[in-house]
């Protein structure tokens, strides 16, 4: 573990970022004002990519919705408004190389929460299906794209539930993944070598516990690796390796590897709190706490 010179890491980043200047694309902030005043804004970390077009979530005096654009003014529009009017229709969505799946609210009238496609040449926006559970409505926690496939994280209760569809032949199934009442989905994140790791939290009224689990998207593939007694906290995946990464309540910073699921703390932190862990050259992965940047290997 080595202390990097954060003016020096900053200078890295100018350098990296050249000497072009941004241009505004267009103000979609610059419409009526409605009964959002001047709250219009996109969400900048959800900005997703798919074929040709960029989405992303905006609030504006028609709620939260799904916005997207080729880079042009005229290109820059809003994808559908499924709940007309002030009501957010837009709740989440994830991208594949050439479409953007996402997730809306129930409309009016409506109980079920819809999933849909919008490709990424044209944008426009086809239905699919709606999100349900036991023929009756879900909550819906995530979106994924694991292994080609989209899988819906849903609730219905205590039950947290995979909601399959493949885009090559459509809805695929569904599988109960736990069906503790204490348990909640709290983050995931994409692990090559694996599919999708993703977290599930109890928490008693005194202590957590969280349970590391791996799927490659299908119901034998899906299973726990860890039982952790804290929070995890900061996931991400270390360089090349794939080896997992979460820090916990204490600042201590943990690796997790299918071969060694029960390593101790790579580096205890102490009193600083730490912000995030994300990856970057090869095997290295950057760690910000409250003191500064530090790099592991």
């Amino acid at each position: 573990m080595k202390r990097l010179i954060f003016v020096g890491f900053c200078a890295m980043l100018i350098w990296n970022v050249g000497l072009s200047q941004p241009q505004l694309v267009k103000d979609i902030a610059s419409a009526p004002a409605g009964i959002f005043g001047n709250k219009t804004h996109a969400d900048g970390e959800k900005f997703m990519a798919a074929g040709t077009l960029m989405f992303f979530p905006v609030t504006d005096q028609k709620g939260r919705e799904l916005w997207r654009t080729d880079g042009t003014a005229a290109g820059t529009v809003r994808v559908i408004d499924v709940n007309k009017g002030a009501p957010d229709s837009y709740v989440m969505g994830v991208a594949t190389v050439n479409d953007f799946y996402f997730i809306t609210q129930p409309a009016p009238g409506d109980v079920y929460s819809k999933l849909w496609m919008a490709t990424g040449t044209t944008g426009i926006a086809q239905f699919i299906m709606d999100i349900k559970l036991d023929d009756g409505p879900a909550d819906v926690r995530d979106i994924w794209i694991v292994n080609n496939e989209v899988i819906v994280v849903a609730s219905k209760g205590a039950t947290v539930v995979f909601i399959q569809y493949n885009p090559s032949g459509g809805a695929t199934g569904s599988f109960v993944v736990n069906d503790d009442e204490d348990v909640s989905l709290v983050s995931s994140i994409d692990v090559n070598a694996i599919g999708r790791v993703f977290v599930l939290q109890r928490f008693d009224g005194f202590t957590y516990e969280s349970e590391l689990w791996a799927t490659d998207g299908t119901q034998s593939g899906t299973v726990k690796g860890l039982t952790f007694p804290d929070v995890m906290n900061n996931l991400a995946v270390r360089g090349q390796s794939q080896d997992v990464l979460f820090s916990n309540s204490q600042n201590q910073v943990y690796q997790w590897t299918v071969h060694n699921p029960s390593s101790p703390p790579i580096h205890d932190f102490g009193v600083e709190t730490i912000d995030r862990i994300f990856p970057f050259l090869n095997q290295a992965s950057f760690i910000a706490s409250s003191a500064g940047v530090w790099t592991t290997t």
